[in-house]
């Protein structure tokens, strides 16, 4: 475990969705040379490309979304879940890749595409293995409390005396 991660630190890095989409569109406004001399605006291709990337991931319960631009006028868009992170660049060329990574380890190989629902269905298999894995508990791990048994797990018991 990392001190970092456990200790909340990470919230700063948290934006509300409303407030990364802004900064998503925000980046076709950036004047030329805006990092320190180098840097152009982002095309409304790729803010658009962008846009729809991230209503993607919201739409996939994916709520803590980054938005970064790039001097070359591409943006990364980051998302964080817990101890992994999602990591999505767009080209101005129209190029996107996409990189999961869980404690810093890639997950799988990075997708390399100009196809937008290749990377669409990249993120709907991550977010089905990230909410099975998150969501999801087997049997033996399952916590007895509240006249819930562990044979059956959505079985109550019923009550045998009468209230006061």
């Amino acid at each position: 475990m990392n001190a970092i991660f456990d200790s909340g630190l990470w919230t700063v890095f948290e934006m509300l969705p409303s407030q990364a989409l802004t900064k998503i569109v925000s980046f076709a406004s950036l004047p030329v040379g805006w990092d320190y001399g180098d840097g152009v605006p982002a095309s409304l291709n790729t803010v658009s490309l962008a846009r729809d990337i991230f209503y993607e991931l919201t739409q996939l319960g994916f709520t803590r979304v980054e938005a970064f631009p790039g001097t070359d006028g591409g943006i990364q868009l980051t998302t964080y879940e817990g101890l992994q992170h999602i990591i999505i660049i767009i080209k101005p060329s129209g190029e996107i890749s996409l990189a999961h990574k869980i404690s810093g380890q890639r997950t799988r190989s990075s997708i390399i595409t100009t196809d937008r629902n290749v990377i669409k269905n990249g993120l709907r298999e991550i977010a089905q293995e990230t909410w099975n894995i998150s969501v999801f508990s087997t049997p033996s791990s399952l916590t007895i409390s509240g006249g819930v048994t562990p044979r059956l797990p959505l079985q109550t018991m019923a009550l045998t005396e009468k209230h006061p």
